[in-house]
């Protein structure tokens, strides 16, 4: 009996030693225990896509609490569908998405986004109401913007054939942002992503639908 109770004593050092290595060595685990209590926290408000997302202070820029960012620098539509799954954790009551310009800039084509948007909303249908942003137009600054922004157009047009198909509320800042198509050089700092000025306006028209 005194053997036994030495050999599960031990076994309790050992692998609490173990986790408490994991912590220490293992950054990654923290990480991840971190995301998933993240998940799991009630967000009345979810922010979910790409860096137009991610870079947005949410909580500061609307003054509440209950906002929760599932945004990514480099996400895609397929990424934004694996982030909504997660974001259901938070039981929503509403969820805003942007996300389309890193398809374009992948090649990703346009059929193959829509179908992941649709995919999006399914996730989501029934869950929260459900809002999609225009992908935002690109800067003159921007390489062959252009060209870029014309497939920005396209899609745009393909993706409000989808909402208007699916009764989901479409939000287009481009209207304010980039009234003549393309991004306006007040908006942003490198072309693409946005600027503290346009996150202001950004928060402004957002708390309409809140």
């Amino acid at each position: 009996m005194k053997y036994l109770v030495i050999i599960v004593v031990a076994a309790i050092f050992f692998f609490a030693g173990r986790r408490s290595a994991q912590h220490v060595y293992n950054p990654v685990t923290k990480e991840i225990e971190s995301a998933q209590a993240y998940h799991s926290r009630k967000k009345n408000i979810v922010m979910l896509g790409d860096s137009h997302i991610a870079r947005g202070a949410w909580i500061n820029l609307l003054n509440r609490c209950d906002v929760g960012s599932f945004g990514s620098g480099g996400a895609t539509s397929a990424t934004a569908l694996a982030m909504a799954r997660h974001a259901l954790n938070a039981r929503p009551v509403k969820c805003f998405v942007n996300v389309g310009v890193n398809d374009i800039a992948g090649g990703v084509g346009r059929d193959e986004y829509i179908r992941n948007m649709d995919s999006i909303i399914s996730v989501m249908a029934g869950h929260c109401e459900f809002y999609v942003y225009h992908i935002m137009y690109t800067a003159d600054g921007y390489p062959g913007f252009i060209q870029f922004n014309e497939k920005i157009r396209d899609y745009n047009i393909a993706l409000d054939s989808l909402c208007a198909l699916r009764k989901v509320t479409v939000i287009n800042l481009n209207a304010l942002f980039a009234p003549a198509g393309t991004l306006l050089s007040g908006f942003t700092s490198d072309n693409i992503h946005l600027n503290d000025t346009a996150y202001k306006t950004w928060s402004v028209e957002l708390d309409k639908y809140l």
